[in-house]
């Protein structure tokens, strides 16, 4: 209790302090780790220099640069605030949001949620291996992703879908062009055409674009997604596999969103956002699947490339106790 109030780093076991502030910090040579802040009491999350000055007084050096990925943090401590409840009717309004039931979506064996009315899809062939040339031309995709942080992928899956009119999944040439184009990843024609013809394995003409956003996206290792299947059972408090905005909004505290604190945005408005951001992986209805959640987490970490760092951030997050070392909560 002394050590969690009053930010005091230590303890052992049962005792050991899990409030101070954890930080990725970026050596001068690129390497990465994830470093305490011993005395982090009064800082306020925004406030990197201050963090940079603690660290350097307890003797981190060759720090290049630190980033505060989670939201966790102090406070401004002159002017305390609590948590604002949630209108999850507003929220609704604000969202553009249903109340439809889920009863007509049922999760497959695999989790993926099936509906009714879609059209049914032959089986494709998935892409073959990339050769050398394609590789390039995907690693200019995830740099400018990379650019792009957490909005980066979810941006390029809506273009895919605002492209598909008749929800097939898939796009032509054409289509798959003008999407590049659009989200001006800087690729010339020839290039498009490269990726086009590398992932239209069966030569029908079209690509899947789930199967474009998983060939040029890192996939979640399995201690990332089982970190990701931990949190969403948080949430899943009923345990049908389905969450809706009021599971969510129980348990997301927007009030420690960076925006929030600043007075740019309500914890309404951070929390709207938030839950927008899963109809990039499905049916855009307030309904959150385990497939959609684990979507937006390998999203966000395509631009994390600690493991450590990774599951302190869902660990804060989702306030998940346990970890060990530096991904300790």
């Amino acid at each position: 209790m002394i050590r969690n109030a009053w930010h005091i780093s230590g303890g052992e076991g049962a005792a050991a302090n899990s409030a101070n502030r954890r930080v990725l910090v970026t050596r001068q040579d690129g390497s990465q780790y994830v470093e305490e802040i011993k005395n982090d009491l009064g800082l306020r999350a925004d406030d990197k220099a201050g963090m940079m000055n603690r660290l350097r007084a307890q003797g981190v050096e060759n720090a290049a640069s630190l980033s505060t990925f989670d939201a966790a943090g102090d406070r401004d401590l002159s002017s305390p605030t609590k948590p604002k409840p949630v209108n999850l009717s507003q929220l609704t309004k604000a969202t553009g949001y249903s109340d439809q039931s889920t009863s007509a979506r049922k999760p497959d064996t695999m989790g993926n949620i099936i509906n009714p009315s879609s059209k049914s899809r032959t089986s494709r062939k998935s892409a073959p291996e990339p050769t050398p040339g394609i590789q390039v031309l995907i690693g200019k995709i995830k740099a400018e992703m990379r650019k792009r942080g957490s909005v980066g992928f979810v941006g390029l899956q809506r273009k895919f879908r605002s492209m598909d009119d008749d929800g097939s999944k898939s796009l032509n040439n054409a289509e798959f062009k003008k999407s590049i184009k659009e989200m001006n990843i800087g690729l010339g024609d020839s290039e498009i055409r490269m990726l086009f013809d590398h992932f239209d394995a069966d030569h029908n003409g079209s690509i899947n674009f789930e199967e474009f956003i998983q060939g040029v996206r890192d996939p979640l290792s399995e201690r990332r997604q089982q970190l990701v299947c931990m949190a969403f059972k948080v949430l899943d408090k009923n345990g049908n596999g389905i969450v809706d905005a009021a599971d969510i909004a129980t348990c997301y505290d927007a009030t420690k969103h960076p925006d929030v604190i600043a007075g740019r945005k309500s914890s309404e408005e951070v929390l709207a956002e938030f839950l927008d951001t899963f109809d990039v992986g499905g049916v855009h209805d307030g309904k959150v699947t385990l497939d959609e959640f684990i979507n937006y987490y390998t999203n966000i970490g395509a631009n994390i490339d600690n493991e450590d760092y990774f599951e302190l951030m869902i660990r804060n997050a989702w306030h998940i106790s346990g970890g060990e070392g530096a991904a300790a909560n």
